[in-house]
Protein backbone atom coordinates (compact mmCIF):
# COMPACT_ATOMS: atom_id res chain seq x y z
CA UNK A 1 0.00 0.00 0.00
CA UNK A 2 2.72 2.26 1.00
CA UNK A 3 4.45 1.56 -2.50
CA UNK A 4 1.71 2.37 -4.10
CA UNK A 5 0.70 5.47 -2.90
CA UNK A 6 4.23 6.60 -3.04
CA UNK A 7 4.07 5.75 -6.66
CA UNK A 8 0.75 7.75 -6.88
CA UNK A 9 2.36 10.80 -5.78
CA UNK A 10 5.61 10.19 -7.74
CA UNK A 11 3.32 10.25 -11.02
CA UNK A 12 1.70 13.17 -9.98
CA UNK A 13 4.56 14.89 -9.47
CA UNK A 14 5.43 13.86 -12.75
CA UNK A 15 2.87 14.63 -14.85
CA UNK A 16 2.75 18.20 -12.95
CA UNK A 17 6.43 18.72 -14.18
CA UNK A 18 5.37 17.52 -17.26
CA UNK A 19 2.26 19.88 -18.19
CA UNK A 20 4.33 22.93 -16.38
CA UNK A 21 7.39 22.40 -18.77
CA UNK A 22 4.73 22.38 -22.12
CA UNK A 23 2.91 25.78 -20.85
CA UNK A 24 6.37 27.44 -20.69
CA UNK A 25 7.71 25.92 -23.14
CA UNK A 26 5.20 27.00 -26.11
CA UNK A 27 3.53 30.04 -24.18
CA UNK A 28 7.15 31.50 -23.83
CA UNK A 29 8.74 31.01 -27.32
CA UNK A 30 6.72 32.58 -29.76
CA UNK A 31 6.90 32.25 -33.74
CA UNK A 32 7.56 35.62 -35.49
CA UNK A 33 4.74 36.21 -37.89
CA UNK A 34 6.21 35.89 -41.52
CA UNK A 35 5.28 38.83 -43.38
CA UNK A 36 4.88 38.55 -47.14
CA UNK A 37 7.19 40.51 -49.80
CA UNK A 38 5.87 42.20 -52.49
CA UNK A 39 8.63 42.19 -55.64
CA UNK A 40 6.55 43.71 -58.14
CA UNK A 41 3.30 46.19 -57.57
CA UNK A 42 1.32 43.33 -59.77
CA UNK A 43 2.33 40.99 -57.09
CA UNK A 44 0.91 42.78 -54.71
CA UNK A 45 -2.04 44.02 -57.11
CA UNK A 46 -2.86 40.25 -57.53
CA UNK A 47 -3.18 39.58 -53.99
CA UNK A 48 -6.57 40.60 -53.21
CA UNK A 49 -5.87 40.24 -49.07
CA UNK A 50 -3.14 42.58 -48.99
CA UNK A 51 -4.57 44.92 -51.72
CA UNK A 52 -7.82 45.58 -50.02
CA UNK A 53 -6.42 45.97 -46.34
CA UNK A 54 -3.35 48.72 -48.13
CA UNK A 55 -6.49 50.41 -49.60
CA UNK A 56 -8.30 50.35 -46.69
CA UNK A 57 -5.30 52.45 -44.66
CA UNK A 58 -4.22 54.38 -47.50
CA UNK A 59 -6.75 54.20 -50.53
CA UNK A 60 -4.42 52.94 -52.99
CA UNK A 61 -1.12 50.54 -53.38
CA UNK A 62 1.81 52.07 -54.14
CA UNK A 63 3.06 53.38 -57.44
CA UNK A 64 6.15 51.60 -58.63
CA UNK A 65 7.94 54.56 -58.16
CA UNK A 66 7.88 57.09 -55.43
CA UNK A 67 6.19 60.37 -56.42
CA UNK A 68 8.17 62.78 -54.46
CA UNK A 69 11.49 61.00 -54.56
CA UNK A 70 10.92 58.97 -57.71
CA UNK A 71 12.78 55.89 -55.89
CA UNK A 72 11.34 52.33 -56.58
CA UNK A 73 8.78 51.37 -54.06
CA UNK A 74 9.32 47.52 -54.80
CA UNK A 75 10.43 44.91 -53.25
CA UNK A 76 7.80 46.39 -50.77
CA UNK A 77 8.57 44.09 -47.26
CA UNK A 78 5.13 44.05 -45.17
CA UNK A 79 7.44 43.00 -42.20
CA UNK A 80 9.32 47.02 -42.58
CA UNK A 81 5.67 48.15 -40.90
CA UNK A 82 4.82 48.57 -36.60
CA UNK A 83 1.58 48.85 -37.01
CA UNK A 84 -1.73 47.16 -38.48
CA UNK A 85 -4.90 47.36 -37.78
CA UNK A 86 -6.80 44.39 -36.95
CA UNK A 87 -10.63 44.97 -38.39
CA UNK A 88 -9.10 46.00 -41.95
CA UNK A 89 -6.85 42.73 -41.66
CA UNK A 90 -10.02 40.78 -40.68
CA UNK A 91 -11.58 42.44 -43.25
CA UNK A 92 -8.86 41.72 -45.78
CA UNK A 93 -8.94 37.82 -44.66
CA UNK A 94 -5.83 38.57 -42.90
CA UNK A 95 -5.90 36.68 -39.44
CA UNK A 96 -2.65 36.61 -37.21
CA UNK A 97 -3.44 33.37 -34.48
CA UNK A 98 -2.47 33.46 -31.23
CA UNK A 99 0.47 30.98 -31.42
CA UNK A 100 2.29 34.33 -33.16
CA UNK A 101 0.90 36.82 -30.66
CA UNK A 102 3.06 37.84 -26.99
CA UNK A 103 2.94 40.87 -24.88
CA UNK A 104 5.18 39.58 -22.68
CA UNK A 105 8.97 41.75 -22.15
CA UNK A 106 11.50 39.17 -22.50
CA UNK A 107 10.24 38.48 -25.85
CA UNK A 108 9.54 42.10 -26.29
CA UNK A 109 13.21 43.31 -25.52
CA UNK A 110 15.30 40.55 -27.48
CA UNK A 111 12.66 39.86 -31.00
CA UNK A 112 11.99 41.88 -33.62
CA UNK A 113 9.01 41.37 -35.60
CA UNK A 114 7.08 39.68 -32.45
CA UNK A 115 3.71 40.58 -33.03
CA UNK A 116 2.12 42.32 -29.42
CA UNK A 117 -1.70 43.77 -28.89
CA UNK A 118 -0.04 46.62 -26.67
CA UNK A 119 2.43 49.58 -27.28
CA UNK A 120 1.86 52.21 -24.60
CA UNK A 121 0.58 51.59 -21.00
CA UNK A 122 -1.17 55.16 -20.49
CA UNK A 123 -3.06 54.90 -23.71
CA UNK A 124 -6.78 54.09 -24.55
CA UNK A 125 -7.51 52.93 -28.43
CA UNK A 126 -10.74 53.20 -30.19
CA UNK A 127 -9.55 50.04 -32.40
CA UNK A 128 -8.29 46.82 -31.58
CA UNK A 129 -4.70 46.88 -33.38
CA UNK A 130 -1.00 44.34 -33.70
CA UNK A 131 2.20 45.70 -33.05
CA UNK A 132 5.05 44.00 -35.02
CA UNK A 133 7.97 44.98 -32.50
CA UNK A 134 10.55 46.80 -33.62
CA UNK A 135 14.32 46.83 -31.79
CA UNK A 136 16.22 50.14 -31.15
CA UNK A 137 18.35 52.11 -32.16
CA UNK A 138 16.00 54.65 -33.58
CA UNK A 139 17.50 57.37 -35.97
CA UNK A 140 16.30 61.03 -35.81
CA UNK A 141 14.90 62.07 -39.02
CA UNK A 142 16.19 64.90 -41.33
CA UNK A 143 14.39 67.92 -41.52
CA UNK A 144 11.23 68.52 -43.39
CA UNK A 145 10.90 64.45 -43.55
CA UNK A 146 7.63 63.44 -43.89
CA UNK A 147 6.91 60.39 -41.31
CA UNK A 148 4.12 57.81 -40.17
CA UNK A 149 2.52 59.02 -36.76
CA UNK A 150 0.30 57.70 -34.10
CA UNK A 151 -1.74 60.18 -31.61
CA UNK A 152 -3.70 59.94 -28.34
CA UNK A 153 -6.01 62.63 -26.96
CA UNK A 154 -5.27 63.56 -23.30
CA UNK A 155 -1.37 64.22 -23.32
CA UNK A 156 -0.29 64.06 -19.60
CA UNK A 157 2.40 66.55 -20.28
CA UNK A 158 0.38 69.81 -21.26
CA UNK A 159 2.64 71.28 -24.10
CA UNK A 160 2.45 70.24 -27.29
CA UNK A 161 0.87 67.31 -29.12
CA UNK A 162 2.98 64.46 -28.40
CA UNK A 163 3.02 61.40 -31.44
CA UNK A 164 5.13 58.08 -31.86
CA UNK A 165 6.68 57.55 -35.13
CA UNK A 166 4.84 54.29 -36.23
CA UNK A 167 5.20 52.99 -40.22
CA UNK A 168 1.58 51.88 -40.89
CA UNK A 169 0.03 54.16 -39.47
CA UNK A 170 -1.71 55.78 -42.43
CA UNK A 171 -1.51 59.30 -40.81
CA UNK A 172 1.96 61.61 -41.81
CA UNK A 173 3.46 64.54 -39.84
CA UNK A 174 6.03 66.84 -41.63
CA UNK A 175 8.61 67.12 -39.05
CA UNK A 176 9.27 70.69 -40.18
CA UNK A 177 12.46 72.37 -39.05
CA UNK A 178 13.31 70.11 -36.48
CA UNK A 179 15.74 69.57 -33.61
CA UNK A 180 16.56 65.64 -31.99
CA UNK A 181 17.16 64.46 -28.72
CA UNK A 182 17.88 61.35 -26.68
CA UNK A 183 15.52 62.02 -23.98
CA UNK A 184 14.02 64.77 -22.25
CA UNK A 185 16.29 65.84 -19.80
CA UNK A 186 18.82 66.36 -22.48
CA UNK A 187 16.61 68.65 -24.06
CA UNK A 188 15.76 70.95 -20.78
CA UNK A 189 18.93 70.85 -20.02
CA UNK A 190 20.30 72.19 -23.30
CA UNK A 191 17.09 74.92 -24.06
CA UNK A 192 16.48 76.15 -20.32
CA UNK A 193 19.02 75.11 -18.34
CA UNK A 194 17.23 73.01 -15.88
CA UNK A 195 17.42 69.77 -14.95
CA UNK A 196 14.61 67.37 -13.93
CA UNK A 197 13.91 65.84 -10.49
CA UNK A 198 13.16 62.47 -9.96
CA UNK A 199 9.79 62.76 -10.69
CA UNK A 200 10.55 63.23 -14.36
CA UNK A 201 10.70 66.35 -16.93
CA UNK A 202 7.14 67.13 -16.75
CA UNK A 203 6.62 70.40 -15.13
CA UNK A 204 9.23 71.66 -17.41
CA UNK A 205 7.52 70.53 -20.94
CA UNK A 206 5.36 73.13 -21.28
CA UNK A 207 8.54 75.85 -20.97
CA UNK A 208 10.44 73.61 -23.35
CA UNK A 209 7.86 73.31 -26.42
CA UNK A 210 7.33 77.42 -25.87
CA UNK A 211 10.84 78.01 -26.22
CA UNK A 212 11.53 75.31 -28.97
CA UNK A 213 8.57 77.56 -30.68
CA UNK A 214 10.29 80.75 -30.34
CA UNK A 215 13.00 79.36 -32.46
CA UNK A 216 11.25 78.44 -34.89
CA UNK A 217 11.27 74.67 -34.51
CA UNK A 218 7.98 72.87 -35.52
CA UNK A 219 8.86 69.90 -33.90
CA UNK A 220 11.07 67.89 -31.60
CA UNK A 221 12.15 64.09 -31.54
CA UNK A 222 13.20 61.99 -28.50
CA UNK A 223 15.41 58.60 -29.51
CA UNK A 224 15.52 56.75 -26.15
CA UNK A 225 12.09 58.19 -24.23
CA UNK A 226 11.29 54.58 -23.43
CA UNK A 227 7.65 55.00 -21.41
CA UNK A 228 6.49 52.27 -23.95
CA UNK A 229 5.25 49.02 -22.66
CA UNK A 230 8.34 46.78 -22.22
CA UNK A 231 10.29 50.53 -22.39
CA UNK A 232 11.75 51.58 -25.51
CA UNK A 233 9.78 50.65 -28.31
CA UNK A 234 9.10 53.63 -30.49
CA UNK A 235 10.73 57.25 -31.48
CA UNK A 236 8.53 60.43 -29.91
CA UNK A 237 8.10 63.37 -32.35
CA UNK A 238 6.14 66.36 -30.47
CA UNK A 239 4.54 68.95 -32.19
CA UNK A 240 5.52 71.89 -30.70
CA UNK A 241 3.00 74.55 -31.01
CA UNK A 242 0.35 71.70 -31.41
CA UNK A 243 -2.39 71.02 -28.84
CA UNK A 244 -2.05 66.87 -27.74
CA UNK A 245 -5.21 67.18 -25.29
CA UNK A 246 -7.39 66.75 -28.25
CA UNK A 247 -7.19 63.81 -30.31
CA UNK A 248 -6.57 65.61 -33.92
CA UNK A 249 -3.64 67.64 -32.14
CA UNK A 250 -5.84 71.19 -31.91
CA UNK A 251 -9.35 72.01 -29.95
CA UNK A 252 -11.86 71.46 -32.54
CA UNK A 253 -13.89 74.97 -31.44
CA UNK A 254 -11.04 76.94 -33.28
CA UNK A 255 -12.44 78.47 -35.94
CA UNK A 256 -9.51 77.14 -38.06
CA UNK A 257 -9.46 73.53 -37.08
CA UNK A 258 -10.21 72.38 -40.20
CA UNK A 259 -7.36 74.25 -41.74
CA UNK A 260 -5.12 73.75 -39.23
CA UNK A 261 -5.99 69.60 -39.11
CA UNK A 262 -5.64 69.51 -42.96
CA UNK A 263 -2.17 71.55 -43.32
CA UNK A 264 -0.55 69.62 -40.64
CA UNK A 265 -1.88 66.00 -40.88
CA UNK A 266 -1.66 64.17 -44.50
CA UNK A 267 -2.80 60.41 -45.44
CA UNK A 268 -2.72 58.18 -48.65
CA UNK A 269 0.74 56.04 -49.68
CA UNK A 270 2.91 59.53 -50.00
CA UNK A 271 1.33 61.83 -48.30
CA UNK A 272 -0.30 63.21 -50.84
CA UNK A 273 -3.87 63.67 -49.95
CA UNK A 274 -5.66 65.52 -47.08
CA UNK A 275 -6.99 64.64 -43.70
CA UNK A 276 -10.10 64.97 -42.77
CA UNK A 277 -10.11 64.15 -38.56
CA UNK A 278 -13.06 63.64 -36.59
CA UNK A 279 -12.48 64.83 -33.32
CA UNK A 280 -15.13 62.86 -31.51
CA UNK A 281 -12.53 59.66 -31.41
CA UNK A 282 -9.71 58.87 -29.23
CA UNK A 283 -6.96 59.14 -31.19
CA UNK A 284 -5.61 61.12 -34.20
CA UNK A 285 -7.50 59.62 -37.57
CA UNK A 286 -7.87 60.48 -41.01
CA UNK A 287 -10.30 60.20 -43.55
CA UNK A 288 -9.19 61.11 -46.80
CA UNK A 289 -9.34 64.27 -48.73
CA UNK A 290 -8.62 65.29 -52.14
CA UNK A 291 -6.12 67.77 -52.21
Amino acid sequence: MLFINKLYIYTIIIVAICVLFCYFFFNGFKKAYVMPIFNTREELNNNASWKSYFEDIYYDIPAVTGISDGLSNYPLDTSDFFLLYKEPLDDAGIYIGSEFISNSCKEIEVKNNIVSTIMNNWSTRDKEEYWLNKLRPFNCLPDNTFTEIVHTQGDPMGGGTWMYNVKGSGIWFDVGKSICYRDHQDAVTEQLGKKCDDGGCDKHLVELMSTLAGKGYKSVQFTEHGDQHCGLRAMEIVHTTGRGFYACGFNPDDSDFGTCVAATFKAGWEHNYGCSCDSSRTVLNCDFTVT
